[in-house]
């Protein structure tokens, strides 16, 4: 199995079950699963892997979308 590690040229703040912190990397496994974010945490500066399905991204004000800052359900 060949897996893939992208780092993210422009990170991005999330919210996982754990606290807020920024994605910086992205791992590709295979197309049967979901790819793996190594987050981190802004609270303990660790890092830490989540399931996308674990994630919500924080809107972005400069895109000028339209997204609202905070997501507003729980995970």
């Amino acid at each position: 199995m060949i897996q893939t590690i992208h780092e993210i040229q422009d990170p991005f703040d999330v919210k996982t079950p754990l606290g807020d912190g920024t994605a910086m990397f992205l791992i590709a496994g295979s197309m049967h699963a979901n790819p793996n974010f190594i987050v981190r945490l802004y609270e303990s500066g660790s890092l830490r892997t989540f399931d996308q399905n674990d994630l919500q991204v924080y809107g972005n004000p400069m895109q000028g979308n339209g997204w609202d800052l905070e997501p507003k359900t729980n995970i």
